[in-house]
């Protein structure tokens, strides 16, 4: 059995690390009650937005017509673009490896391309490391700046990256982007998924409204009865909304993710925290039997000493 200096000493250490895990708990719930704020806030201008465009769309085909846009062009898959979203530290569960497993299987299942023709962008120290240990061979870009994306989700610069993203599959640099990364559905559970991002996918944005819980008719799709007037004309329009929500469908997985880090670290901290309680209960019964084991030994040993005299 232990000594009492070794258990006494586990208990320093044990009690230590539970005010950290105590502590980052803490911090983790307030960054996360702060990016829930931000998702609620952003929510119904998406919303309106993509109800807009699935009531034009809509309309186009009751009419004949068909919406199309460069971005919703698709044709032979040559070169693939993978944006794995992870966290830039530690200590929040599986959510990073997760991530580096599914975008192993996706490099995996598109290796037929060749691996010149598989560009990994990651976004996230851990995710990064990973690549520069296991994705060798493959085509990546990286920037301390995606990092900065994790800890401020800025929008004119998450702007600015999805325009560049934009561009490359424009001048055909890339024929298909996706990505990998977590949904935020509620503090303990987050939806690992993978998603395709160009070329857009008009039923992705009628999913979205049924997400937000919009009417939908037999087929699921959402029912509208707006008519508009276009200024300056309806193409002009309509190609205005698609870019904007290229925009903003980048915006969402990056709030997405950095939301579900933080509640990934929440449950991780919690965990840690009822585990060191359950140790330190553990340690105390097993210091309090051994310092009575050991006062028991010296009354003994007492006892024995005064028999003899």
């Amino acid at each position: 059995m232990s000594s009492l200096k070794e258990i006494k000493s586990r208990l320093l250490s044990v009690r230590s690390t539970r005010q950290i895990t105590s502590a980052m708990k803490l911090i983790s719930s307030a960054k996360l009650h702060q990016a829930q704020a931000r998702i609620n806030n952003y929510y119904p201008y998406l919303g309106n937005i993509c109800d807009m465009l699935d009531n034009i769309i809509n309309f186009e085909k009751k009419e004949g017509r068909e919406v199309s846009s460069p971005f919703t062009v698709s044709g032979d898959i040559k070169r693939v673009a993978i944006i794995a979203v992870a966290s830039n530290n530690g200590l929040c569960g599986a959510f990073n490896s997760n991530v580096i497993r599914l975008t192993e299987s996706r490099i995996k299942q598109c290796q037929n391309l060749g691996k010149e023709n598989i560009l990994v962008i990651p976004v996230g120290k851990v995710i990064v490391d990973a690549c520069n240990k296991s994705f060798s061979g493959l085509a990546t870009i990286y920037s301390d700046s995606l990092d900065d994306f994790l800890s401020n989700p800025d929008y004119s610069q998450i702007v600015c990256f999805s325009d560049t993203i934009a561009e490359m599959f424009l001048s055909h640099k890339v024929d298909h982007v996706e990505f990998v990364y977590h949904h935020f559905v509620s503090t303990g559970v987050q939806t690992l998924k993978n998603e395709q991002y160009l070329p857009l996918n008009f039923d992705s944005v009628v999913d979205f409204n049924k997400l937000l819980g919009r009417e939908v008719d037999n087929e699921g799709k959402p029912i509208y009865s707006v008519n508009y007037l276009f200024e300056p004309d309806k193409d002009t329009v309509v190609l205005e909304l698609i870019s904007k929500i290229v925009r903003l469908k980048m915006y969402t997985m990056f709030i997405d993710s950095v939301t579900s880090e933080h509640a990934a670290r929440v449950i991780a901290m919690q965990i840690a925290t009822d585990n060191a309680d359950d140790l330190l209960q553990e340690l105390n019964l097993a210091y309090n039997k051994t310092r009575q084991q050991s006062i028991t030994g010296e009354l003994l040993d007492i006892i024995a000493g005064s028999s003899v005299n």
